[in-house]
């Protein structure tokens, strides 16, 4: 899981948690445009992996990190100033 392991750097200094001040703190860890292209790279390769383990047992151990996913929703409407359908975000 080392694409989980990346993305988390992306936020060592931030406790990742279901909060608006939690995800605003992450979004402004991305506003550095160099930080930003290579999380969205980071979080592409994140979701490609998940989306072909899906389902296996062992990645319960791992799911929390998955908020990142969140994050990177949110991320793209604030500096993309569009809405991810989560349905189809596996399309970007």
């Amino acid at each position: 899981m080392r694409d989980l392991e990346k993305a988390l750097k992306f936020f060592e200094k931030i406790k990742i948690e279901d909060t608006h001040e939690s995800l605003e703190n992450a979004l402004n860890q991305l506003i550095d445009p160099e930080k930003a292209k290579e999380f969205e790279t980071t979080i592409k390769d994140l979701m490609k992996s998940y989306e072909m383990l899906q389902g296996d047992s062992f990645l319960r151990d791992y799911l929390t990190g998955y908020r990142l996913i969140k994050i990177y929703m949110a991320y793209y409407k604030k500096f993309y100033k569009t809405k991810v359908d989560e349905l189809k975000i596996e399309t970007l």
